[in-house]
């Protein structure tokens, strides 16, 4: 007798993304579908500058990105299309955090004909229907108003959040935010980075995020991380290990210069003579530079620090 083929294709995820279709299924009006088409017009248009969902956004993929490199947790980044919470929606873990992002001082859940409230029981009920599973979170700059607004949450709002972001003027100053620095100490190959280079790191994950083609889908925090890691001027730490023959004779070489130690570091050539006196990350492994320099080593035999250093 025949087996019954069996078929083993998972069950397809539905997209956190809510089509009209999707909206129109929910029970929404002609009038509730037109102000998410609208608020999704609008936020293209609204961001101009250094916007504070970019901002968020950065600091989120930064935060990612560490996460990638020492764990291997993803954390991915988009904006909302099709959601009535729709300034930057987070997937971590299998969920989805849709999070709305307001600057104003006076913001309330009842402003507006109870707009915001609306939105947010909306949003929910989008999440239920499509089976996701989700966190509503409103941000704010604020503590004195995450706190006021935690303290008058209506009822209906028994999944959502309020958080407090600060509002920044400039991409450097993302590094005083929480823990952000932390998290780029953490990506940096220098044992002690500095403001620039921190600053370099920031940079290459906002404009990845604020220039990124395809705005339609996630931006995840591993594909930034390899990007990082290949950019020149951002010096993240990579996976590398060297066993060639080549290495060897070159650190049999090192080893024997007076007052040197030289290690591969975080993925980089690394060199300390008398103890912290001169001290660099000078070349990443793995490149051309990398191989050549180790040729050179191996070719010239140093005998000294000055003679080592006229070759880097």
């Amino acid at each position: 007798m025949p087996r019954t083929p069996v078929n083993r294709r998972k069950k397809r995820r539905a997209s956190p993304f809510a089509t009209v279709r999707d909206l129109r299924s929910c029970g929404f009006t002609v009038d509730q579908i037109k102000r998410v088409e609208a608020k999704e017009r609008g936020a293209g248009a609204a961001r101009t500058g250094f916007a504070y969902e970019d901002a968020y956004a950065t600091v989120t993929l930064v935060k990612g990105c560490r996460q990638v490199a020492q764990r291997g947790r993803e954390v991915a980044v988009a904006e909302g299309r099709g959601a009535f919470v729709d300034d930057v929606i987070i997937e971590e873990r299998d969920i989805f955090a849709y999070h709305q992002l307001k600057t104003g001082k006076g913001e309330s859940w009842t402003r507006g004909d109870r707009a915001l409230e609306r939105d947010f029981v909306n949003q929910a009920t989008v999440c239920l229907r499509k089976g996701l599973p989700f966190q509503l979170l409103l941000v704010v700059p604020s503590a004195t108003l995450r706190k006021k607004l935690e303290r008058k949450m209506p009822a209906t709002l028994q999944r959502t959040k309020v958080v407090r972001f600060p509002v920044v003027s400039r991409v450097a100053d993302l590094a005083r935010v929480g823990k952000t620095e932390a998290d780029l100490d953490a990506l940096l190959a220098f044992e002690r980075p500095g403001p620039s280079d921190r600053e370099n790191v920031l940079k290459h994950i906002y404009f990845g995020w604020v220039e990124r083609r395809d705005r339609s889908r996630f931006l995840r925090a591993s594909r930034l991380l390899r990007t990082l890691r290949e950019e020149p001027y951002a010096f993240v730490a990579r996976p590398f290990r060297d066993d060639s023959a080549e290495w060897r004779k070159a650190k049999r070489i090192l080893d024997a210069i007076p007052n040197l130690v030289v290690t591969i570091d975080r993925g980089y050539f690394c060199y300390d003579h008398l103890n912290g006196v001169m001290r660099g990350h000078e070349v990443r492994c793995g490149t051309k530079v990398y191989r050549s320099l180790v040729s050179r080593i191996v070719s010239a035999k140093p005998r000294t620090f000055a003679e080592l250093e006229a070759l880097l």
